[in-house]
């Protein structure tokens, strides 16, 4: 199941636990945690796994569009450039009742665009590099670049404290379905409590082994908010 909310009702970490009993659910006395929010930086996201972590060397991973996406963005494309074709040649091809095709094109046409913006911006590569260190998307080198900060989505870690790991609850009911799933935020901590956001996609397996790796890469804590066992509670929320 492909699913995609815009502005979704959202129930997560800050429904349940104080900022004291988050600092006692991980069993940590660090007053970083107290300035952290344990609120998600992003609304929504998607019920699949989004990214993939990728090894480039020591010193460099990336995440990038995972098999997943490229289906999921691909099919919302071709879905709106199906119905683009048929409201242009729906009669020629003797579907007499497909609709005004003036708005069958525009239809379509805000499918194919959506998809496309979609895919695009998914296939952009979220890199991390503990040497420089800094994390970036796309492929240009920041030690190349006389003023990095110039890149889209550039920031410095030297000041990386800890992986801040959010679980969220996305309830979404259409067509009288319950399309409601699980979410999971993954973010980087600095020592002010700032969060910078990693990614955030709905595979509970992958994104805990993504936050696993990720952390003993940084070599900095993992502060995970997750409960699985308490799922059914955090779905009645609302």
């Amino acid at each position: 199941m492909f699913s995609f909310h815009l502005k979704p009702n959202i129930c997560n970490v800050d429904d349940f636990l104080e900022e004291s009993s988050i600092s006692e659910y991980l069993k940590t006395d660090d007053h970083v945690v107290t300035l952290t929010s344990w609120r998600p930086l992003s609304n929504g996201g998607q019920d699949f796994k989004s990214h993939k972590m990728v090894r480039i060397d020591d010193d460099h991973v990336e995440f990038r569009i995972s098999f997943q996406s490229v289906m999921a963005y691909l099919s919302i494309l071709v879905v709106g450039v199906v119905v683009m074709i048929i409201s242009i040649f729906g009669k020629m091809m003797g579907m007499s009742g497909s609709g005004n095709p003036i708005v069958m094109f525009l239809i379509g046409l805000l499918f194919a665009g959506l998809g496309f913006y979609l895919f695009r911006k998914a296939k952009q590569i979220i890199a991390i590099n503990r040497v420089y260190p800094a994390i970036y998307k796309g492929k240009v080198d920041p030690a190349n670049v006389i003023n990095p900060q110039t890149i889209e989505y550039f920031h410095y870690l030297d000041k990386l404290h800890a992986l801040q790991l959010l679980q969220k609850y996305v309830k979404s009911d259409s067509d009288g379905k319950d399309n409601s799933y699980f979410s999971y935020e993954l973010n980087l901590v600095l020592h002010d409590g700032a969060r910078i956001k990693v990614l955030d996609h709905g595979n509970i397996n992958a994104m805990t082994k993504q936050a696993s790796d990720l952390s003993d890469f940084l070599n900095v804590p993992l502060w995970s908010v997750i409960w699985p066992e308490q799922q059914s509670l955090m779905s009645k929320m609302f």
